[in-house]
Order: structure tokens, then C-alpha cells, then sequence
């Protein structure tokens, strides 16, 4: 059930941000409250219009807490978050701004013992993981009294994060990805499975964990799942081409509520497919909400004219894109 809030527009945050934005990054930053798509060309400063869209909300009286944010490094989170506090410190400051992985782990910590763990769970990161699943393929192949016969952890941890990232089944990943380890599917399902009961056994979370339980979390018949999104008034995200359907899905059922999202990306500049990521998400946003407005921004500060000329040229030449012209 969609849950409306009433609001201020604020007229004054157009004027005062006709200095710092172009025609095209003002019209996007200041955009109604509903579903925002912002297709961004190259250097044509989404990241900035992001930012005051982020402002304009704050002005317009949506509280900073109810503001979920997000980016893909810490490093860029931290970046858009200290440019935002330059504007309004203590605002700023109170968002749910950080990497998709550590906003899970902010919801997980309070919801996580409905899906069995203990609040006070342990993060593995991918080296511990690692570790950890090659105790799993060690104890199989010495089930067998074999070594060398299942692949290296870190292959099996790249097709079980292949899996979740997609939300393929994992044998249809093995068969698709690595048709060489068809003979071992088996095995290596039940190494899936034995690792993934040894972190459930031990309270542990790898990163896979944190979004694929986020999810579970978020799903239509989680019993919190409205509580979840009713938190978040306006959902936020950068880069969205380089999201991965479990992301997006993520996204959209945080936005489930209230119905504002604002997303920014370049389907152009797609180039994570190798570990699930897909401009297919953004692609078809309108489709899955169809009511969303589309801005583009198409004045680029970092290119010279011939450069992109070239690139307009090579672009035009994909069979799917949102169209714009740098």
C-alpha cells in the first residue's frame, strides 16, 4: 500500500541552485517526488545533479533518515556524502548513504533473526570466504578419497556469486558459464550446500549473504517487508547501470511504499556483466514503473567536440539503449 506524506515544495531550491546546475542537471535535480530516471552521458555530471537532488529532498522536508542512498564503493558514498554536508551539515549526515552491502547490513542487524541468524552475526570477506568454502570442497573430494578433483574455491566462489547476483539457480550458472565442471555439478552442489550450512552453523554472513537475505527480507510475503520500505520515503542510486538484477530488485521493493525512486546512470557505460551486472535494469525501468520521468543530462565537461562525435558515432550503433546525445 502506497503511503503519502505531505510536503513542501520548496520554490527557493530551484533558484538557489540555478548557479551550480546546467538547464538539463536542474530540471533532473529538481524533479517531483515519484520514480526518477536520470540517463547520464559521460562527464555530463550525474554524480553532481545526484547530489542536489539529494539536497532538493532535504529542502523540500523529507527527512534525512528516511533517505536510503546508494552508491558502489565506500569511497564514492563517503565522497557524495561530504559534498552534500557542505550544503547541509547536520542533514547530510543523518541519510542511509553507504554501498547496497553495508545498507543490508543495517536492515539485517535488526530483522536478521526472523531468517535464523543472531543480530550480532560475522561479515566474512572474500578472503575468509574463500577459506572457508575450500574446507567444504576439501571434505567432499576427501569424501571421495580424491584431490585436484573439484576446481579451486575461488572458482566455485565466483560461480556461487554469479548465482545470487543473477538470481540463477546455481547448476543452470555451472552449465552456462563452465560447461567443463558438468560432470561435476553434483559434487559441487553439495559443497554449495555444505558451506552455506557451515556459515549458517557459525553466524556467519558472506557478502552474497547480506543482499541475497536482504531480499528474502524484502520480499511481497516477508512479513516485514512494508515496514522495511515504509522507512524509506526516497530511495536513491548511482551508477545504476552497473547493477545486477538482485540489486535492482532490492531497489524497487525498497521503494515499494512510498514510490519514490531516483536512479541515474549511462546504459552506455555497462561494463560489469562478468560478475552479473546488466543495463537491462535500467533499460527496462519504465516498464516496471511506468509512470517514471525521464531527464537527460547530454552536456559533457570532459570531452572535446571530435571525441565525442566518435563516441556518439559508436554508441548509435547499439541495438538497446536509452538514446541521448553527448
Amino acid at each position: 500500500m502506497k503511503k503519502y506524506v505531505l510536503q513542501t515544495e520548496p520554490a527557493a531550491s530551484a533558484a538557489r541552485f540555478e548557479k551550480e546546475l546546467n538547464p538539463q542537471q536542474l530540471e533532473a535535480a529538481c524533479a517531483p517526488h515519484g520514480q526518477v530516471l536520470i540517463v547520464a552521458g559521460a562527464g555530463s555530471g550525474k554524480t553532481r545533479t545526484l547530489i542536489y537532488r539529494l539536497l532538493y529532498l532535504l529542502d523540500s522536508g523529507v527527512h534525512p533518515s528516511a533517505m536510503a542512498l546508494c552508491t558502489f564503493t565506500r569511497k564514492a558514498a563517503k565522497q557524495m556524502l561530504e559534498r552534500a554536508a557542505r550544503h547541509e551539515p547536520e542533514l547530510a549526515r543523518q541519510v542511509w548513504g553507504g554501498t547496497f552491502h553495508h545498507l543490508a547490513n543495517r536492515i539485517l542487524r535488526r530483522h536478521c533473526e526472523r531468517l535464523g541468524y543472531r543480530p550480532d552475526y560475522t561479515i566474512l570477506d572474500s578472503t575468509d570466504a574463500g577459506e572457508l568454502l575450500g574446507e567444504c570442497l576439501t571434505a567432499v573430494e576427501s569424501s571421495l578419497k580424491g584431490r585436484g578433483i573439484l576446481p579451486r574455491p575461488r572458482v566455485l566462489q565466483h560461480l556461487i556469486g554469479l548465482s545470487v547476483a543473477t538470481m540463477t539457480p546455481l547448476e543452470k550458472v555451472v552449465l552456462k558459464s563452465n560447461k567443463r565442471l558438468a560432470g561435476q555439478l553434483e559434487l559441487l552442489l553439495k559443497v554449495a550446500r555444505m558451506y552455506d550450512r557451515r556459515k549458517r552453523e557459525m553466524n556467519l554472513m558472506d557478502f552474497d549473504d547480506l543482499l541475497w537475505r536482504l531480499r528474502e527480507l524484502v520480499l511481497p510475503e516477508s512479513p516485514v517487508a512494508e515496514e522495511i520500505a515504509a522507512r524509506f520515503q526516497h530511495v536513491l542510486v548511482d551508477e545504476y547501470q552497473d547493477t545486477n538484477p538482485l540489486q535492482a530488485y532490492i531497489v524497487d521493493r525498497l521503494a515499494a511504499v512510498h514510490e519514490n525512486l531516483t536512479v541515474v546512470g549511462d546504459d552506455a557505460q555497462s561494463i560489469y556483466g562478468f560478475r552479473g551486472a546488466s543495463a537491462e535494469s535500467m533499460l527496462t525501468f519504465t516498464q516496471r514503473w511506468p509512470e517514471a520521468m525521464v531527464y537527460r543530462l547530454e552536456l559533457n565537461y570532459r570531452s572535446i567536440p571530435p571525441i565525442l562525435n566518435a563516441a556518439n558515432l559508436c554508441i548509435s550503433n547499439n541495438r538497446q539503449q536509452l538514446e541521448k546525445t553527448l
